[in-house]
């Protein structure tokens, strides 16, 4: 670590900084890929599966119709 004690102020900044930097974004990136895995996902249940809440308004409304048919 003697080589480290003897590296000058500004150098070790600056390699903090692009540590730091690098770390963000890794975290960044995995970050982006996981929105598109979540979009991908979402949409994939979307089209698969239907919109569930259009479909209850409808059975309901055939529900009632067939309530009033009684």
């Amino acid at each position: 670590m003697k080589w480290y004690r003897n590296l000058r102020l500004s150098v070790k900044l600056i390699s903090a900084f692009l540590v730091i930097a690098i770390i963000a974004g890794g975290v960044g990136v995995y970050g982006i890929i996981t929105l598109k895995k979540a979009n991908t996902n979402s949409t994939y249940v979307f089209e698969n599966y239907g919109n569930a809440q259009g479909y209850l308004g409808y059975v309901y409304g055939e529900f009632e119709r067939q309530m009033a048919y009684m």
